[in-house]
């Protein structure tokens, strides 16, 4: 929950936002309040969703607990009265379903709003276990990266999606780059610049632009890096990245070092378990925005 309201707080106002869980009122149903519940749909109305239809069709096991998910979710918009509930394109039917309850309930059935679904930095769907994903959190010289970063087709997908930008300036944009008016690179950075202001401030932005044309595109070291002060014990390349907080995690640190992203000292190292000794001033450098400084 803490996670989510720092994410929200970007963007709305928390002291006018409420936070509800829904077991409040779903553990106070009893199984009779379920099977009521139940009666108000058939197996071909949820069959009919697409991600049922499609495993159905190939013969893949559904759940059953999995068909009652819908219901719960509609089941929450009669608990909190809604009027509006946002959702991707693929919540759809779960959305619909509160509208159905509502009805029941004697309630005014909410409106639906959908999205849709963006998907990640190489075109995949968002997974954090993929690594392609911008978080709303991530500092600004990380947004600013991973936006540059996105596959060219997915440019103005995001700029519409996922900015400010005024439809009109984003279609004159679009037209300029369909022409070849318009260089890839220059628009990610609008679309980076964009993101990095929205969550970060416009000072921000362009401090991030600025930084990632020295590291990225001059490949230049930053003039400031996080100072890590490590003991000069031998640590294998893994726990030292987790060390200086370059990677979330081992997992990620392994991934990163197998795929050539390990730099130490200008060094490149491929072999997760290869022992590396600390010594003061060397640097680390993970992937190709990430620094760090050592001081022993």
């Amino acid at each position: 929950m803490a996670g989510y309201q720092a994410q929200i707080g970007k963007i709305l106002d928390l002291n006018q936002v409420e936070f509800h869980y829904n077991s409040t009122w779903l553990a106070a149903l009893g199984f009779q309040d379920v099977v009521q519940l139940t009666s108000h749909f058939t197996v071909a109305q949820m069959l009919e969703r697409e991600n049922f239809a499609l495993r159905y069709q190939s013969e893949k096991p559904i759940g059953l607990h999995e068909l009652l998910y819908p219901l719960m979710q509609g089941y929450d918009s009669v608990a909190l009265k809604t009027d509006v509930e946002l959702g991707g394109t693929d919540q759809i039917f779960n959305l619909m379903a509160g509208r159905t309850l509502q009805r029941v309930f004697d309630q005014e059935p909410q409106s639906v709003l959908t999205n849709r679904l963006i998907e990640g930095t190489d075109g995949r769907k968002m997974s954090t276990s993929w690594g392609n994903v911008i978080t709303i959190l991530d500092p600004p010289d990380e947004q600013y990266g991973k936006c540059m970063s996105i596959k060219d087709e997915l440019i103005f997908i995001y700029l519409e999606a996922c900015t400010d930008m005024p439809m009109s300036d984003l279609e004159q944009a679009r037209e300029a780059f369909e022409r070849g008016e318009l260089h890839p690179m220059e628009a990610k950075k609008r679309l980076a610049w964009e993101i990095v202001a929205q969550y970060h401030g416009a000072e921000e932005a362009q401090e991030a632009a600025e930084r990632f044309a020295q590291v990225v595109q001059r490949k230049e070291q930053p003039d400031e890096m996080p100072v890590v002060r490590l003991a000069p014990s031998p640590v294998d390349a893994v726990t030292l990245l987790c060390q200086c907080n370059l990677v979330s995690s081992k997992s990620e640190g392994r991934r990163l070092i197998e795929q050539g992203g390990l730099n130490v000292d200008g060094l490149r190292i491929t072999d997760p378990n290869q022992t590396v000794v600390p010594v003061a001033g060397m640097i680390i450098k993970a992937g190709k925005r990430k620094y760090a400084r050592l001081e022993i």
